[in-house]
């Protein structure tokens, strides 16, 4: 019996089987008791603490980002921009996110007036523009995958649409070397929170210990369950080994095209791998939902991550892409091709001496 409760429990709550157990046990079986235990140790804060530097200009700077499961906007948002790279240098990001963000309040204490006051605010507005805290959202449904490195671009992005670290440091990346038309060498970190946890350092972050996620839960509780985006989209069409759309089931794999190039879009579009180097990709999603329209037409639902969609609209008969693309090489037998190479020059001989003969009797 507790086996089911377990099993139930993860499903209900997106949470791996072992958490889930680990809560079961602790709540003696309690299924209530057990989904508050497994409430308090899902994490509801990310933190980002990013370093970067310009590769050709004399530029760099510090980023803290700090944003709720569930809330539309950041918490707390801070930017330096700095000249004085040696001073960048001096601060790891690999710190708690507490001494991170002490570090960027004391500079602006410092820096009441003056310039570089001024380029830092020049610089969190054009962020601003780029980022925002809903793409940062699906996130939270990665809090227990491991810290990685970078993943080389060999690899296909559809493979690493769960890994926290390469994909905020992608964004990042992309971000700045944007803003300051060079490439950007960025030093990051990422820290999940839990509520408990975040409590106890909420007052050197010169916040509230009630917090935004308490009340909305309250007014609205779908809404504090995290957010969920659609984009709208279109099948990715493979004329030779694609499948009818028609023919295309729940849980079916197929490759879509995001089309929203909403700022929205693009933010989540770069989180998903569909947006990579100023390139819109295909992306391989699930199908969630399919409904039949009139004149030979569906809608379907797809699913590229926890809480993101893609919305697609098609008819009949359209040849959909299920499967990666594979290059086919045909070898050509040594046979052959030593065949080839031995009776051409012969032919051409052959030409050549008829030609001869023939040009010698209209002589004679």
């Amino acid at each position: 019996m507790e086996d089911g409760i377990v099993t139930c429990l993860a499903n209900e709550m997106d949470v791996t089987e072992d958490l889930a157990l680990i809560a079961v046990t602790e709540a003696n079986g309690e299924i209530d008791k057990a989904r508050e235990i497994v409430k308090g140790l899902i994490p509801r804060y990310l933190f980002i603490k990013v370093k970067f530097i310009a590769i050709r200009k004399e530029q760099a700077g510090l980023i803290f980002l700090l944003t709720e499961k569930g809330r539309p906007d950041f918490i707390l948002f801070r930017a330096i921009a700095e000249t004085d790279t040696a001073w960048v240098n001096s601060h790891p990001v690999n710190v708690p996110p507490a001494n991170f963000f002490n570090t960027i309040r004391k500079y602006f204490t410092e820096q009441t007036t003056g310039p570089k006051l001024f380029d830092s605010q020049q610089m969190r507005a054009e962020i601003a523009k780029r980022l925002n805290a809903s793409a940062l959202q699906y996130l939270f449904s990665l809090w227990d995958q491991p810290k990685t490195e970078l993943i080389p671009e060999s690899i296909p992005s559809e493979e690493v649409t769960n890994q926290v670290g390469p994909i905020i440091n992608d964004l990042i990346s992309r971000l700045l070397e944007d803003i300051f038309i060079d490439k950007i060498k960025v030093d990051l970190d990422y820290d999940f929170m839990t509520d408990k946890n975040f409590r106890t350092i909420a007052q050197e972050l010169g916040l509230e210990t009630t917090t935004y996620s308490a009340v909305l839960s309250q007014e609205d509780p779908e809404h504090a369950e995290g957010l969920k985006v659609s984009l709208k989209g279109q099948f990715m069409i493979d004329p030779v080994n694609g499948i009818p759309s028609q023919e295309l089931k729940v849980n079916d794999s197929a490759y879509v095209e995001v089309l929203d190039r909403s700022e929205l879009g693009v933010s989540i579009g770069k989180l998903i791998g569909a947006y990579r180097m100023g390139m819109w990709r295909p992306v391989r999603c699930r199908i969630e939902e399919i409904v039949q329209l009139t004149g030979e037409r569906w809608r379907f639902r797809l699913k590229v991550t926890k809480g993101i969609f893609v919305d697609v609209l098609s008819y009949e008969n359209i040849l959909v892409r299920n499967k990666p693309y594979t290059r086919r090489i045909t070898p050509v037998k040594a046979a052959e091709e030593k065949s080839e190479m031995n009776f051409m020059p012969l032919l051409v001989g052959i030409v050549v001496m008829i030609a001869i003969i023939v040009l010698l009797v209209i002589l004679l």
